[in-house]
């Protein structure tokens, strides 16, 4: 829906490139799962490449710290 409303309401000149999966983990059955649906049903409008959580986005956010400000502690 907040797609479409964006395309038809704030811009519609935008189109749809694709979808990207982020925040993946390749080891979690549930994510895999979730590609293979998405891929069954969006098909070549999900993108090749997935990006996976970053570890030092997770760490950052437990310690309550923008990312640079954590790597740097962490040194």
């Amino acid at each position: 829906q907040a797609i479409d409303q964006a395309m038809t309401r704030k811009n519609p000149r935008l189109r749809l490139l694709g979808y990207m999966l982020t925040m993946y983990n390749r080891q979690l059955g549930i994510h895999k799962a979730y590609e293979k649906l998405l891929r069954e049903q969006y098909q070549d409008l999900v993108m090749e490449n997935v990006f996976p959580l970053a570890t030092a986005f997770k760490e950052a956010v437990t310690r309550r710290k923008p990312i640079i400000e954590d790597r740097l502690w962490a040194r």
